[in-house]
């Protein structure tokens, strides 16, 4: 009775681990799946199945011999493998992602000590991930240099992510990350980490990463595109909103008139930098210095009410075009060019501080 049991227990592992091996040398990689052949031959004197795999019938393993309820158990792994990749294929498919890199089956892995803790934990990543592997040769047929250093070389390594994940872990904590290395804007490279409290919490909210800043009334205006730590807390009726962050965004107004664009521009002229502002006239330039000279007070003479800038053809315009001449004495008191003489005594830049004005308007034609 003692050696039957010993025989029964050796038999029960024996078949457990026929079963494992056979599983294992089943799952499907990228270069046998297609090409092994599988083949299954039942024996009714002995009751038990055959199991054979061959490569262009050749056999490449010692068969596997089990029993009905060997095999049985055997097909439930492999029908229920097989049902979660056609799964995990249809919904790459609905993604739009390649079928063909889902390779093995699908393994989840669950820490039940973590989850106490916690509470469920649903992460779900989605993207693609490029590597570029390469190398670069050249060759110099220069007789100055060593021979060694006639040739040289070196690795090409490129990489593009765009990566998704969105996930939830318990009740309270959600968390969200964007990235994208080719995106032509930081501010599509999104991360936000977000809890949420119960009514009653004195905590109700606190975002950690990309946030921004609304308020209830249009008088004190909001900030977008924050970057930084965001707390909403209730103290019974009253709430309170903090917000410690960085902006990464300028908010900007273009009013478009009657087809052209109207903008208006502040430059105070304490704000000169050089080699960046200029200045309109030798007035300007002559009397800067003594204008400035009692800040906040500015003592200048004259105040500009309308300047028109032209912008040059950038695009190769030949339609609806206009050439413009600019003069560089033109109103000047004190001309540069000595065929330009002044006219009268006048302090500020005119079309009649010389006759250059006069010598145009004349010959117009």
């Amino acid at each position: 009775m003692l050696l039957s049991l010993t025989a029964f227990a050796q038999q029960q592992d024996s078949s457990q681990t026929n079963v494992e091996h056979l599983i294992e040398e089943d799952t499907p990689s990228l270069s046998l799946d297609s090409i092994v052949e599988q083949h299954v031959v039942y024996d009714p004197n002995t009751d038990t199945y055959t199991i054979e795999q061959r490569i262009d019938g050749r056999l490449i393993a010692p068969p596997v011999i089990m029993t009905q309820e060997e095999y049985r158990r055997y097909r439930d792994i492999v029908d229920f493998q097989e049902y979660i990749r056609n799964r995990e294929r249809t919904r790459l498919i609905i993604e739009g992602a390649d079928p063909d890199l889902l390779a093995g089956p699908v393994q989840s892995i669950k820490n039940d000590r973590l989850q106490r803790i916690l509470g469920s934990i649903d992460i779900r990543p989605s993207g693609n991930l490029e590597l570029t592997l390469g190398g670069n040769v050249q060759r110099f047929d220069n007789p100055n240099l060593p021979q060694r250093a006639q040739v040289q070389g070196g690795p090409d390594f490129d990489m593009n992510i765009n990566m998704n994940v969105t996930g939830k872990i318990g009740d309270y904590l959600q968390m969200s990350l964007r990235y994208n290395n080719q995106t032509g804007f930081s501010f599509d490279n999104q991360v936000n980490l977000q809890y949420n409290g119960k009514e009653d919490n004195i905590l109700r909210q606190l975002e950690i990463g990309n946030t921004s800043f609304e308020t209830p009334t249009q008088l004190i205006t909001g900030a977008q595109s924050l970057f930084g730590v965001k707390a909403q807390l209730q103290f019974g009726r009253l709430t309170m909103t903090n917000v410690v962050s960085q902006q990464r965004s300028q908010k900007q107004s273009i009013v478009v008139e009657d087809g052209a664009q109207v903008q208006n521009f502040e430059i105070r002229a304490d704000q000169y930098e050089a080699d960046r502002h200029f200045f309109l006239s030798d007035f300007f330039r002559n009397n800067y210095e003594r204008a400035l000279s009692q800040m906040p007070n500015i003592l200048s003479q004259a105040t500009v009410e309308e300047l028109e800038v032209w912008i040059t053809n950038r695009n190769n315009a030949t339609q609806n075009v206009r050439d413009v001449v600019a003069f560089m004495d033109m109103g000047e008191i004190s001309p540069y060019s000595s065929d330009i003489q002044a006219i009268g005594n006048n302090t500020v830049p005119d079309n009649g501080a010389n006759d250059l004005y006069s010598r145009l308007t004349v010959n117009v034609d």
